[in-house]
């Protein structure tokens, strides 16, 4: 049992940033049902405008960003 506390003791620890303190509430068991459940919705709908935000700009990102390296490979190859 000792062990599996540690194994879920290193889980939380890799937690993104932005939900390690509903972690900590919820381990300290310090939240309601109701509002662990309003935070868990909350960390869902952030997550999936995360996302979202990702898919959205992914093909400008790695279009604009890739050509820009391409060109400037290129240009340096070109240079030696």
């Amino acid at each position: 049992m000792h062990e599996r506390l540690d194994q879920l003791e290193q889980i939380f620890e890799t937690a993104p940033p932005d939900a390690r303190h509903v972690i900590a509430e919820l381990h300290a068991g310090q939240l309601s049902f109701d509002i662990t459940a309003e935070l868990l919705h909350a960390a869902t709908d952030q997550q999936a405008a995360r996302r979202d935000w990702i898919i959205d700009h992914w093909l400008f990102y790695v279009g604009g960003f890739g050509s820009r390296i391409t060109t400037a490979v290129s240009v340096g190859r070109n240079a030696a």
